[in-house]
Parts: C-alpha cells; structure tokens; sequence
C-alpha cells in the first residue's frame, strides 16, 4: 500500500517477503515471534539509499540473465 502516509506491507507481500528489504531491521526483529517468524506486516520505509541498492541489484541480475542468455 504506496498511497498511505505510512506504507505497509500488503497480506500477499507479507507471506511471499516476511522479511521486505524496505522494512527497518530493528522492526523486524521486534517484531518477530518465538521462533523468529515475522508475524504481520511491517512499515516500509522507502530510502534513497535502500530503493538504489535494489535497482542495482535488479539491473545486476538482468546483466546475469542477459549473459546466460546470450550463451544460448
């Protein structure tokens, strides 16, 4: 949910991505269970730096798929 003041984590972002690289890690960690299960969704907290280190890590995995790719 993008159009809050406050993003959260959607239920269906929640199960396939417990642990979202957008949410705080003393947040997850709190708000882990017993056993270390996240429990609910969390706050995302959209940086400057955590949304670069994404796109990087999207454009280097597009690299890898390219390369893989062009080795067909």
């Amino acid at each position: 949910m993008i159009d809050r003041t406050q993003p959260l984590q959607s239920e269906q972002h929640f199960r396939k991505y417990p642990a979202s690289r957008f949410a705080e890690e003393w947040l997850i960690e709190a708000m882990s269970g017993t056993k270390g299960e996240r429990q609910s969704p969390l706050p995302l907290y959209i940086t400057r730096e955590k949304l670069t280190a994404a796109i990087a890590e999207v454009r280097q995995f597009c690299a890898f798929v390219e390369d893989q790719r062009n080795k067909w």
